[in-house]
Protein backbone atom coordinates (compact mmCIF):
# COMPACT_ATOMS: atom_id res chain seq x y z
CA UNK A 1 0.00 0.00 0.00
CA UNK A 2 1.43 3.14 -1.28
CA UNK A 3 -1.00 5.68 0.40
CA UNK A 4 -3.77 5.12 2.76
CA UNK A 5 -5.97 7.05 5.09
CA UNK A 6 -6.31 7.59 9.18
CA UNK A 7 -7.06 9.48 11.92
CA UNK A 8 -3.91 11.21 14.06
CA UNK A 9 -1.83 10.25 16.01
CA UNK A 10 -0.66 7.17 13.64
CA UNK A 11 2.74 5.71 14.04
CA UNK A 12 6.22 7.92 12.86
CA UNK A 13 7.12 5.25 10.56
CA UNK A 14 4.62 6.90 7.90
CA UNK A 15 4.89 10.06 6.15
CA UNK A 16 1.88 11.68 7.71
CA UNK A 17 -0.18 14.45 5.85
CA UNK A 18 -2.77 16.37 8.37
CA UNK A 19 -5.91 16.62 6.06
CA UNK A 20 -9.37 17.83 7.03
CA UNK A 21 -10.64 18.79 11.10
CA UNK A 22 -13.43 16.80 11.54
CA UNK A 23 -15.83 18.29 14.63
CA UNK A 24 -17.82 15.42 16.56
CA UNK A 25 -21.72 16.11 17.50
CA UNK A 26 -24.57 14.48 19.46
CA UNK A 27 -27.03 12.96 17.04
CA UNK A 28 -30.53 13.33 18.83
CA UNK A 29 -34.48 12.65 18.25
CA UNK A 30 -36.28 15.52 17.35
CA UNK A 31 -38.06 16.00 20.51
CA UNK A 32 -35.29 16.12 22.37
CA UNK A 33 -33.91 19.69 23.44
CA UNK A 34 -30.74 20.29 25.34
CA UNK A 35 -31.66 22.17 28.65
CA UNK A 36 -29.83 25.22 27.20
CA UNK A 37 -30.96 24.92 23.78
CA UNK A 38 -27.57 25.21 22.13
CA UNK A 39 -25.43 22.04 22.97
CA UNK A 40 -25.38 19.51 24.74
CA UNK A 41 -24.11 18.96 28.51
CA UNK A 42 -23.61 16.80 31.33
CA UNK A 43 -27.19 17.00 32.43
CA UNK A 44 -28.41 16.18 29.13
CA UNK A 45 -26.51 13.21 28.18
CA UNK A 46 -26.42 11.68 31.84
CA UNK A 47 -28.18 7.87 32.31
CA UNK A 48 -28.80 7.78 28.56
CA UNK A 49 -28.07 5.27 25.55
CA UNK A 50 -25.81 5.70 22.44
CA UNK A 51 -25.55 4.02 19.45
CA UNK A 52 -22.74 4.16 18.00
CA UNK A 53 -20.86 2.07 14.95
CA UNK A 54 -18.39 -0.49 16.64
CA UNK A 55 -15.85 0.18 13.94
CA UNK A 56 -15.82 3.56 14.60
CA UNK A 57 -15.40 4.02 18.51
CA UNK A 58 -12.20 5.40 18.23
CA UNK A 59 -9.99 7.36 20.92
CA UNK A 60 -11.83 10.43 19.81
CA UNK A 61 -15.81 9.31 20.09
CA UNK A 62 -14.22 8.03 23.31
CA UNK A 63 -12.35 10.61 24.79
CA UNK A 64 -16.13 12.50 24.22
CA UNK A 65 -17.76 9.44 26.27
CA UNK A 66 -15.60 9.76 28.68
CA UNK A 67 -15.78 13.49 29.38
CA UNK A 68 -19.38 12.77 29.83
CA UNK A 69 -19.23 9.66 32.10
CA UNK A 70 -20.63 7.76 29.39
CA UNK A 71 -20.57 3.80 31.07
CA UNK A 72 -20.21 0.52 28.43
CA UNK A 73 -23.67 -0.50 30.08
CA UNK A 74 -25.24 2.20 28.03
CA UNK A 75 -23.77 1.83 24.49
CA UNK A 76 -25.66 -0.12 21.80
CA UNK A 77 -23.64 -1.09 18.44
CA UNK A 78 -25.43 -0.62 14.43
CA UNK A 79 -23.81 -1.60 11.34
CA UNK A 80 -23.50 1.78 9.74
CA UNK A 81 -23.91 5.76 9.96
CA UNK A 82 -27.42 5.91 8.05
CA UNK A 83 -28.83 3.12 10.62
CA UNK A 84 -27.42 4.65 13.58
CA UNK A 85 -29.43 8.07 12.52
CA UNK A 86 -32.83 5.57 11.75
CA UNK A 87 -32.30 4.27 15.50
CA UNK A 88 -31.68 7.80 16.91
CA UNK A 89 -34.70 9.06 14.70
CA UNK A 90 -36.98 6.25 16.36
CA UNK A 91 -36.13 7.45 19.75
CA UNK A 92 -33.55 4.87 20.64
CA UNK A 93 -30.72 6.54 22.08
CA UNK A 94 -28.42 9.35 21.23
CA UNK A 95 -25.60 8.99 18.51
CA UNK A 96 -22.32 10.61 18.19
CA UNK A 97 -20.99 11.43 14.32
CA UNK A 98 -18.91 13.08 12.72
CA UNK A 99 -19.36 16.19 10.69
CA UNK A 100 -18.62 14.46 7.35
CA UNK A 101 -20.58 11.47 8.01
CA UNK A 102 -23.72 13.57 8.49
CA UNK A 103 -23.06 15.79 5.28
CA UNK A 104 -24.23 12.79 3.40
CA UNK A 105 -26.53 10.88 5.59
CA UNK A 106 -30.38 11.86 6.02
CA UNK A 107 -32.98 11.56 9.10
CA UNK A 108 -35.26 12.99 11.09
CA UNK A 109 -32.69 14.30 13.54
CA UNK A 110 -31.39 17.07 15.65
CA UNK A 111 -27.34 17.33 15.55
CA UNK A 112 -26.14 19.61 18.76
CA UNK A 113 -22.25 20.25 19.46
CA UNK A 114 -21.19 18.54 22.64
CA UNK A 115 -20.33 21.89 25.68
CA UNK A 116 -16.61 20.77 24.84
CA UNK A 117 -15.61 20.86 21.56
CA UNK A 118 -14.23 17.61 20.16
CA UNK A 119 -12.57 16.70 16.78
CA UNK A 120 -10.82 14.06 14.87
CA UNK A 121 -8.26 14.53 12.10
CA UNK A 122 -7.39 12.66 9.15
CA UNK A 123 -4.91 12.12 7.51
CA UNK A 124 -3.32 10.44 4.56
CA UNK A 125 -0.14 8.23 5.47
CA UNK A 126 2.48 7.22 2.50
CA UNK A 127 4.83 4.71 2.79
CA UNK A 128 8.15 6.55 2.92
CA UNK A 129 9.57 4.10 0.14
CA UNK A 130 6.87 5.30 -1.93
CA UNK A 131 6.52 8.84 -1.37
CA UNK A 132 8.71 10.38 -4.55
CA UNK A 133 7.87 8.18 -6.97
CA UNK A 134 6.10 9.86 -9.67
CA UNK A 135 2.54 7.96 -9.30
CA UNK A 136 2.20 8.58 -5.93
CA UNK A 137 3.60 12.16 -5.90
CA UNK A 138 0.91 12.69 -8.18
CA UNK A 139 -1.94 10.92 -6.36
CA UNK A 140 -1.44 12.83 -3.21
CA UNK A 141 -1.66 16.61 -5.42
CA UNK A 142 -5.00 14.97 -6.98
CA UNK A 143 -6.46 13.95 -2.97
CA UNK A 144 -4.76 17.31 -1.74
CA UNK A 145 -6.57 19.48 -4.45
CA UNK A 146 -9.79 17.53 -4.42
CA UNK A 147 -9.99 18.32 -0.56
CA UNK A 148 -8.98 21.80 -0.90
CA UNK A 149 -12.32 22.62 -3.01
CA UNK A 150 -14.27 19.99 -1.56
CA UNK A 151 -14.00 21.09 2.61
CA UNK A 152 -12.07 24.49 2.36
CA UNK A 153 -13.24 25.49 5.47
CA UNK A 154 -12.09 22.05 7.17
CA UNK A 155 -9.02 21.38 4.92
CA UNK A 156 -5.52 21.95 7.16
CA UNK A 157 -3.59 21.96 3.87
CA UNK A 158 -1.33 24.96 2.53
Amino acid sequence: IDIGFSLLPVDSHVDVTPLIKDRIYCVTPTNFKPHNGEYVDDDDIGGRSFILQQQDYDRDTKRALDQYHVSGNSLTYSIDDQSILSMVESGLGLGILPELALNKLVGNVNVYPFSTDFERTLCMVVNPTQAQAPSVAHMRDEITAYLQEEYSDQYLGA
